[in-house]
């Protein structure tokens, strides 16, 4: 047990005990649902647009161990320095929305859209949890 006492000051333990461990179970609960529903769903639409069959899951699996360096090193820095970041991501964001009316794709009829090297960016997706 002494991974768990309150006198291992460790990083790793400091962070166990302030983490919000609720939402953290509840967020890898609703990735694992949507890993194994991706896993159900992509073979067939990579067939169908003849992609690899493992595209999307491995695109899956990049932007997962992104995703979830990006929220360990977020939830590992103190408040002030969180609303800090938020305020500078929501401007970059708000620029970026403002960004899709001049130079936008159209993707299914909407123009939301700004397109990367490798992928399309949604801006306003991106602006709900900075501004939150």
């Amino acid at each position: 047990m002494s991974g768990s006492s309150r006198l291992d000051d460790s990083p790793f333990a400091r962070w166990w005990r302030n983490v919000d461990r609720t939402t953290l179970i509840c967020a890898f609960i609703l990735i694992g649902f949507g890993y194994i529903l991706m896993l159900a769903a992509s073979p067939a639409v990579a067939v169908r647009i003849g992609a690899s069959r493992n595209m999307f899951i491995l695109k899956q699996v990049v932007f997962l161990s992104i995703a979830g360096l990006i929220v360990f090193s977020i939830s590992t820095l103190q408040r002030r320095t969180v609303l800090l970041l938020s305020a500078i991501g929501g401007g970059l964001m708000l620029g970026a929305t403002m960004l899709t009316l001049v130079h936008g794709i159209e993707i299914k009829g909407a123009r939301r859209w700004i397109a990367l090297p490798l992928m399309s960016l949604q801006p306003p997706s991106f602006s709900n949890p900075v501004l939150r």
